[in-house]
């Protein structure tokens, strides 16, 4: 189980929560109705036998008594036998040709002989079926006279059971369906948003920072607060690889310019065209600033967030305008362009010089080409 998906695991639950539920329900079902309605019926039938004892005490074996069996016959569902020898349950013989049957064991019997009532459960040959009976000894003089046998068919105790079973069965498919639409709902509302960010986790691990999770938006728990959470961070990180696509795509154009100047005066001062010395001076410069290049890459970290360092100190901006023009003046006349400059030279400005004239020099470098 332990490579299960959330999904999986969250759906077992809900199985064993339904096995649980279906068998605690019939279990307990079974318990409360067969075992407490049984009890309920042997109460019956021993409140009936202590009516007719009590009728036997007061009246003995007489017309009285015996309409007072008949009735009982006629005006229930159980069977109710009268001897005047106890000993006969034990033998069978009140119920031949079944004497070979014993409705009572040799132990019921000596607890019949001591005035005890006798409750059984069992198969029985007579009644074809499994019997719930029980048998009231009957005293004259202290001395047992007589006993009266008590049989219902447990088969009339189960019919309601049946009954009561079917709506059980059909309360518990209810039960049942709730408890799976409920988990469906949990494992929407739960279960989804989580496989969805690990989905979208996926897919951040092989560069895609555009997914977002949008199902729980409107969430304040604490699957909304991860997801909003886990959103910030989709949007930080497409935030920063944007930083760094666009850092390398500048860097990128920064180094070639320098390069493509360092050549073009190369091949001045090869040709002649360009002074030597001011060729050298030139390609010197672009080789600082190219260093200094180099060096923005090892700092690349600077770049993310606010993090970037910028001087700030005074730059007389004619001279820094003069210096980079000047630079550019070859490229410039090679494709027949002047450059015109109209500075003030008292101006004094804050800033840093080298972003300063990196930004003169792109200018200058996209207006010649």
């Amino acid at each position: 189980m332990k490579n299960w998906s959330i999904k999986a695991k969250v759906w077992s639950a809900i199985f064993a929560i339904i096995v649980a539920v279906s068998v605690g329900a019939l279990a307990m079902t079974f318990f409360l109705y067969e075992r407490l309605y049984i009890d309920k019926q042997i109460d019956r039938l021993f409140m009936e036998g202590q009516e007719l004892r009590t009728v036997y005490a007061e009246h003995g074996a007489n017309d009285y008594f015996f309409e007072r069996i008949q009735w009982a016959n006629d005006s229930k569902e159980l069977t109710l036998t009268y001897t005047e020898d106890p000993m006969q349950l034990g033998s069978g013989s009140p119920f031949e040709p079944f004497a070979n049957e014993h409705l009572i064991t040799f132990d019921e019997r000596q607890q019949l002989l001591e005035g005890e009532t006798v409750v059984m459960i069992r198969e029985n040959a007579y009644f074809e079926q499994k019997i719930l009976g029980v048998a009231i000894p009957l005293f004259d003089n202290e001395q047992l006279a007589g006993a009266l046998f008590f049989s219902l068919p447990l088969s009339d105790v189960y019919e309601p059971f049946l009954n009561v079973g079917k709506i059980l069965l059909l309360s518990l498919s209810v039960i049942i369906l709730l408890i799976i639409l409920i988990g469906k709902k949990v494992v929407n509302h739960v279960v989804t948003p989580l496989t969805d960010m690990k989905e979208a986790a996926i897919q951040m691990a092989k560069g895609d920072f555009s997914l977002r999770i949008s199902s729980t938006r409107s969430r304040k728990d604490e699957i909304g607060q991860l997801a909003e959470s886990f959103n910030t961070l989709s949007s930080s990180l497409e935030r920063v690889e944007e930083k760094r696509r666009e850092f390398l795509a500048d860097v990128s154009h920064e180094l070639r310019t320098p390069l493509s100047y360092m050549k073009g005066y190369a091949e001045g001062v090869e040709e002649g065209v360009i002074d030597p010395s001011k060729g050298l001076s030139i390609i010197q410069k672009e080789a600082n600033r190219l260093e200094r290049l180099v060096n923005d890459l090892l700092d690349l970290a600077q770049l993310e967030g606010e993090s970037y360092v910028m001087k700030d100190e005074p730059i007389a901006f004619a001279q820094l305008v003069y210096e980079v023009v000047e630079q550019f003046r070859y490229l410039a006349a090679q494709k027949r362009l002047q450059v015109h400059l109209d500075l003030d030279e008292d101006v004094i400005i804050s800033g840093d010089p080298d972003r300063i004239e990196q930004v003169i020099r792109n200018l200058l470098d996209n207006a010649i080409k």
